[in-house]
C-alpha cells in the first residue's frame, strides 16, 4: 500500500487499499495502525479532514466503525461484549440517525452520542458517575 505525506503535527501519512479496506496511518511517533472495514469515502474525508489527527482520533480504539452510505455520518461506538452487536445492527439500520439515545434490549444499558470530529460516537452512559 503507497502511503500519502501529510501536513499534521501527529500523522506523518496515510494510504488505503480498495480490495482489503483497509486505511493505513503512519503517526510522527513512529507507529503505523490499520483499521479495517473503511469505505472509500471514509479514505476520502480523512484526506478532506482538516485534522487528520481529529479525525483518526475518532478511529481509535473502536471495535465498529460503521460506514454509512449517502448523506448518512460515519458513526462509531465503544466496545461492549453485550450491546456491540445490537448497537451495530441498529445503527446499519438508520434507526439511531436522529436519536439522542438508545437503550439495549438485553441489559438496559443506555447509550448517548458524542460528536468527535465527523463522526457520531456512541458511549455507555456512566449511571454511577451521576450519582
Amino acid at each position: 500500500m503507497e502511503l500519502e505525506p501529510v501536513t499534521s503535527s501527529n500523522v506523518e501519512a496515510i494510504g488505503y487499499d480498495a480490495d482489503t479496506r483497509t486505511l493505513r496511518v503512519k503517526f510522527r511517533s513512529g507507529g503505523t495502525y490499520d483499521y479495517g472495514e473503511c469505505s472509500s469515502s471514509t479514505w476520502e474525508r480523512l484526506k478532506a479532514a482538516e485534522s487528520k489527527g481529529k479525525f483518526i482520533a475518532a478511529l481509535q480504539g473502536r471495535k465498529v466503525s460503521l460506514e454509512v452510505e449517502g448523506s448518512r455520518e460515519l458513526q462509531s461506538f465503544e466496545e461492549d461484549e453485550c450491546c456491540g452487536g445490537r448497537l451495530a445492527r441498529a445503527l446499519k439500520e438508520g434507526k439511531l440517525d436522529k436519536a439522542d439515545s438508545w437503550t439495549c434490549p438485553a441489559c438496559g444499558c443506555e447509550w448517548k452520542p458524542e460528536q468527535v470530529g465527523p463522526v457520531k460516537h456512541w458511549k455507555p452512559v456512566n449511571w454511577m458517575e451521576l450519582l
